[in-house]
């Protein structure tokens, strides 16, 4: 990562955390909500410093077969693409939404979702017997909810069964990333680029393969980076919507701000 490069990524990890930061109590409104927000952000964080740590290159001195010395790309781009769909996942459930309705629709589905994944897996000690049995019972309690739910009554039969399963995205992830304010190159082509990695298609083989110098492995992990950038951006300000005490950060810190305006911009498609 080029110098200039490394100092805009840390300052807008510096400027997501400030931010974060200034959240200094939960509302009483729906804490449970604004608690999973959170947590959101911190898996966020959690990624995107993973992303820069790796980009610093992997060392491992006592390898047995010698010094590892590498940078790990295609990690990069797998944990880049899960931070990516970490700020989709944020704006789209707990921001996006303008009215209550298609706020609580979105949120109790993703809530759904979680619930629904746990009840597969299988059961090792009363305790998680326990634990499913009382996470049966929220589920029953969600379906309620959305069945009450003026934006998933009007949903087709096949869309209501997909949401009870737990598939609690009706779109895509590329609309999604559209819906978030990012251009088609954003949102659809280097995306498809990060998910090749996750998925070992045969280009992102390829590329591993090929990629033997540090030059090279450098300039495939660039475009994961520099997402990833877009994304902090964006989840600067998607936080303050959601937190309006995160916009004294802003004024705190005037530098590190336009940094973020101008990667979000750039996710935008309208910076040169």
């Amino acid at each position: 990562m080029i110098k200039e490069q490394e100092q805009e990524y840390l300052a807008l990890l510096d400027l997501f955390c400030k931010v974060s930061g200034e959240t200094k109590s939960i509302s009483t409104v729906d804490p449970n909500r604004l608690r999973d927000a959170e947590g959101l952000g911190v898996k966020f964080c959690f990624h995107s410093t993973s992303v820069f740590y790796l980009a610093r290159g992997t060392i491992i001195k006592d390898f047995p077969l010698g010094e590892i010395n590498c940078v790990d790309f295609a990690s990069i781009s797998v944990v880049a693409r899960a931070a990516f769909e970490a700020f989709l996942t944020f704006n789209h459930v707990f921001v996006a939404p303008r009215t209550n309705q298609l706020r609580n629709f979105r949120y109790w589905a993703w809530l759904l979702s979680g619930l629904c994944e746990r009840q597969k897996f299988p059961v090792t000690t009363p305790g998680h017997r326990k634990q499913k049995e009382n996470e049966k019972k929220e589920m029953k309690e969600l379906h309620k909810k959305l069945c009450s739910n003026p934006e998933f009554i009007r949903l087709s039969k096949n869309q209501k069964a997909n949401i009870e399963k737990g598939r609690w995205r009706l779109n895509g992830w590329k609309k999604i990333a559209r819906e978030a304010g990012l251009d088609e190159l954003h949102a659809s082509t280097i995306y498809t680029y990060l998910c090749g990695y996750a998925h070992s298609d045969s280009l992102s083989v390829l590329q591993i393969y090929d990629a033997k110098l540090r030059k090279q492995q450098e300039r495939l992990f660039r475009i994961a980076v520099q997402n990833t950038m877009i994304a902090a951006a964006n989840m600067i300000f998607l936080y303050c919507d959601l937190f309006p005490d995160g916009k004294n950060a802003l004024a705190k810190n005037p530098e590190e701000a336009q940094i973020a305006r101008e990667w979000r911009s750039i996710g935008q498609g309208e910076h040169d």
